[in-house]
């Protein structure tokens, strides 16, 4: 049964973790004028579920973050952070909210805009 049938304390089954993806972290180099430049270094990877947002959950979103279009599932890890982003492919996901499911340090459910 697949995660977006679930709402309430759902974890996802390991076999729906599918898709590889990559962790970035943001690096501030100087630009030899005075200001910064990012570049976005690969910090790990992992298995995920990603999966869209239905119509009526962008609805929902738009009035609490706008721009958040999907969900992204990978195993609870504390390194994890909104200054990130997941690469999976040639998709970028920017990452705007992170969750504990069911607050037991199993999995995180990270809300994302593309």
């Amino acid at each position: 049964m697949a995660i977006s049938e679930f709402r309430r304390f759902a974890f996802p089954e390991i076999g729906e973790l599918r898709q590889r993806v990559i962790f970035q972290a943001a690096i501030k180099l100087d630009d030899g004028y005075g200001g910064k430049q990012i570049v976005w270094q690969d910090a790990f990877s992992v298995w995920a579920l990603i999966e869209p947002l239905s119509a009526h959950e962008k609805f929902e979103a738009m009035s609490v973050q706008s721009g958040v279009t999907h969900r992204v599932y990978i195993r609870f890890r504390r390194d994890v952070n909104t200054e990130m982003r997941i690469k999976y492919g040639d998709r970028i996901f920017e990452i705007d909210g992170i969750f504990d499911v069911g607050e037991q340090k199993k999995f995180l459910e990270l809300l994302c805009s593309e």
